[in-house]
């Protein structure tokens, strides 16, 4: 994992809204065991972030803290946002574009179009994970 690169525009991207008073939650599904080697990533990496929370049922820890916006790839994670009335969005993958088809999500190609398309919610939510 450590050696994992990011998506590219996903740090600048975070970065931004994170400059601009977002709280930044990254809330990872990974064991509890995970947490130092993901912090250590994410530091190597600089992402800017808040949080960070390792589990395996990332949309509980969002509602308890009262996450706006959730974003994440799982299609099963994006439904239950949305069942919570958390706003969700993606990068569209071959796993998870029945759910961009079927489900009012804001998907896009590239973290910089999703940054484009998120720029007009993110003025009315203050926690993003």
């Amino acid at each position: 994992m450590l050696a994992a690169e990011p998506y590219p525009g996903a740090v600048d991207a975070i970065r931004r809204w994170h400059d601009a008073g977002h709280y930044i939650q990254i809330t990872s599904h990974r064991s509890t065991d995970a947490h130092g080697a993901t912090e250590t990533w994410l530091r190597r990496i600089e992402l800017p972030f808040d949080e960070l929370y390792c589990s395996y049922d990332k949309v509980a820890h969002c509602i308890e803290i009262g996450v706006g916006v959730l974003v994440d790839d799982s299609p099963a994670n994006i439904r239950r946002a949305l069942e919570q009335n958390i706003l969700a969005a993606t990068l569209v993958h071959p796993w998870n574009q029945d759910v961009c088809d079927e489900e009012p999500v804001i998907c896009a190609g590239d973290w910089p179009e999703l940054e484009r398309k998120l720029r007009p919610v993110l003025s009315h939510a203050s926690r993003v994970a």
